[in-house]
């Protein structure tokens, strides 16, 4: 009967050192789990930012480029103005006078 009691306190105490054990490994998990999230989460959050600077330096070259070309023609088209009424305005001169006064 002694030897008995001894065999079930032994089985006892060997189930509670494996409960133990695994709740410990468990908790080892989840701290491996939680780690990796983080390491995941960082991993994507970095590649969004590197796509989202990506993405705003194409739309500033994008809009640099456009503002370069908009001021060439804007500067073309002054300078062809220029052009046209250097050319014309004393024919102009003459026409509107002409009108005014017959």
């Amino acid at each position: 009967m002694n030897n008995m009691i001894k065999e079930i306190l032994e089985t006892d105490r060997a189930a509670r050192l494996e409960v133990e054990q695994a709740a410990k490994r468990r908790e080892e998990l989840a701290e491996e789990l939680n780690c990796e999230k983080e390491a995941y989460d960082d991993k994507y959050r970095n590649e969004a930012h590197q796509k989202i600077e990506g993405t705003r330096k194409r739309s500033k070259e994008q809009l640099a480029k456009a503002q370069e070309e908009l001021a060439a023609e804007t500067l073309r088209k002054k300078e062809e103005l220029q052009r046209n009424f250097d050319e014309n305005h004393k024919k102009w001169e003459k026409e509107i006078l002409k009108n005014i006064f017959g």
